[in-house]
């Protein structure tokens, strides 16, 4: 574990270090009940187990307490719940205010919560993330994502670098009009239309059946 830590460093959550640290129970097990078969130092053993329950409960009083006041600052409105989270809410946030409905995101990011549900709906599939990094060319790549009608590009870069390698704007063709809508730390958000006539979209997100949205061919709206 600690070899991957070092080559893969991330964030640290449980569910990525849950497994290694269930692995070391019975090592801890037998640890203790070795200590418990002695009479003295069972005694330390009980002294340093109440010791960690207090330090314990400490922290997790202090936690709750640290939630429990944001919390009410969201709830009374005193505080932009996106001062408690990343860049990400932020972005996706003002994106949800610009964006008309049905736009499409080519939502590269994993907390994405904080977006429109018919931009979530409207969003790229897995199919589509990995149809973009096996286009040969950036060209290629460029014109994927305006024939899938992607009029937003949200990514977070540190997490997805080969997706951010993959559409470099230094690579972008000269048809292409690009801004950079939002861009804080590793998280930016990019608009794109095609200045070009033959380069446009052949599908697009349309309200299928309210609430629900679904990527149809341009012709079958056309024709509704």
């Amino acid at each position: 574990m600690i070899v991957w830590v070092a080559i893969n460093p991330s964030i640290l959550a449980p569910r990525y270090i849950l497994a290694p640290a269930l692995m070391a129970i019975p090592v801890i097990a037998k640890g203790a009940e070795s200590l418990f078969l002695d009479e003295t130092r069972s005694r330390l053993l009980a002294g340093g187990a109440f010791v960690t329950i207090l330090v314990f409960l400490a922290f997790s009083l202090v936690s709750v307490g640290i939630y429990a006041k944001q919390a009410v600052q969201i709830l009374t409105g005193s505080v932009d719940p996106c001062e408690f989270r990343g860049p990400n809410c932020r972005a996706l946030s003002l994106l949800s205010e610009q964006a008309d409905l049905g736009d499409r995101v080519f939502l590269v990011e994993s907390h994405i919560d904080s977006l429109r549900p018919d931009l979530l709906q409207c969003a790229s599939s897995n199919a589509e993330m990995g149809d973009l990094l096996i286009a040969p060319s950036p060209d290629e790549r460029w014109a994927y994502l305006i024939d899938r009608d992607f009029l937003y590009i949200a990514i977070n870069t540190s997490i997805y670098p080969g997706h951010d390698e993959a559409l470099d704007l230094g690579q972008a063709p000269e048809w292409l009009d690009y801004d950079v809508f939002y861009q804080e730390n590793r998280f930016k958000v990019i608009h794109i239309t095609s200045q070009d006539p033959l380069i446009q979209p052949s599908v697009m997100c349309h309200q299928v059946n309210p609430p629900a949205w679904d990527i149809v061919p341009v012709e079958q709206t056309a024709s509704n």
